[in-house]
């Protein structure tokens, strides 16, 4: 069934496609819409709390586990979702995670990358920001979220952590690497993972350079199909 449903959102955005383009086009040269965030990044990895599929996307754990016995829907009105969601109880959220900093996702990424650095099945997602912001336009800054529910002191608080409402359209993933792969691009690109022995506990250590959209879809054409 997950292969029907993905095979009939293909045909759909592929028709939708040019619509798309001309929207974006229209986007970039209005400086008044545009937004300064180009890229983002998620990392994906078996058993997450976060669905995918590569005609389909990524879709929220709310929509995953629905299905699963006890299972009860949460609306995105409750505060407390949010608040799990932020303290990394992010099972059966409506919530899906992204950043725009590669310099946090080496962050994130460095709890795992010991024995699952090639490892096919863990990869860094490039998500082209804008299409996103576009086609979900409630994509939102977890920082901005928090002032609504007064969520301070949460870890998931931040002004590079970004929140996507239940889906990730394909159309908006340029596409995927490997954690050594994605590691060894931005150490090209002179953004490695240095821990700051004098930062304050619990802080993260994030390098603020990003890289653009350009940047990522030229690497991405040059690698072998």
């Amino acid at each position: 069934l997950a292969d029907i449903i993905a095979r009939l959102l293909e045909l759909l955005l592929s028709r939708l496609q040019p619509k798309i383009d001309e929207m974006l086009t229209a986007l970039n040269i209005s400086p008044s819409e545009t937004t300064e965030v180009e890229v983002a990044y998620r990392w994906n990895s078996p058993g997450g709390g976060t669905g995918y599929h590569p005609s389909i996307g990524f879709w929220c754990g709310q929509w995953k586990f629905q299905h699963e016995s006890g299972y009860e829907p949460r609306s995105f009105n409750d505060t407390e979702v949010l608040k799990d969601h932020l303290r990394g109880t992010k099972k059966a959220s409506p919530w899906i995670s992204m950043t725009h900093i590669p310099g946090h996702m080496l962050e994130i990424l460095k709890t795992v990358w010991g024995e699952n650095v090639w490892d096919q099945r863990h990869k860094v997602y490039i998500i082209d920001f804008k299409k996103l912001k576009l086609l979900n336009p409630e994509t939102t800054l977890s920082k901005d979220l928090a002032t609504e529910i007064t969520a301070d002191g949460l870890k998931g608080i931040s002004d590079h952590h970004w929140l996507a409402q239940q889906w990730i359209p394909a159309c908006c993933i340029v596409g995927s690497l490997t954690i050594e792969n994605f590691r060894r691009v931005l150490a090209k690109n002179n953004i490695i993972y240095k821990p700051n022995r004098e930062r304050i506990l619990g802080q993260d250590w994030v390098n603020s350079e990003v890289l653009s959209i350009k940047t990522w879809k030229t690497y991405l054409a040059q690698q072998p199909k």
